[in-house]
């Protein structure tokens, strides 16, 4: 059954803003986390359509051949961490 939600399909162009902003990030040197790029994407396209850290990630996987899904641990807390491969 279908939880309600639309399902969320990214062009081509989401894509490469996603790529964008992460690599933005990184150059800045900033810790690049989902809610940091989320946070930079919603700010600066009011109509993207991510409006969740969980749904980001989810897409930042299905783009595997662009970034990589690594889990670092900070003493008791987990953080999501991209890195390019």
């Amino acid at each position: 059954m279908h939880s309600g939600h639309r399902n969320i399909i990214l062009s081509k162009q989401g894509k490469d803003l996603i790529r964008f902003e992460f690599h933005k990030l990184i150059q800045e040197k900033v810790y690049p986390t989902s809610e940091k790029l989320l946070k930079r994407l919603k700010d600066q396209y009011e109509d993207f359509p991510i409006r969740s850290a969980s749904t980001l990630r989810k897409k930042m996987r299905s783009v595997s051949e662009v970034f990589v899904l690594t889990y670092a641990r900070r003493k008791k807390k987990h953080q999501t961490v991209f890195s390019v491969s």
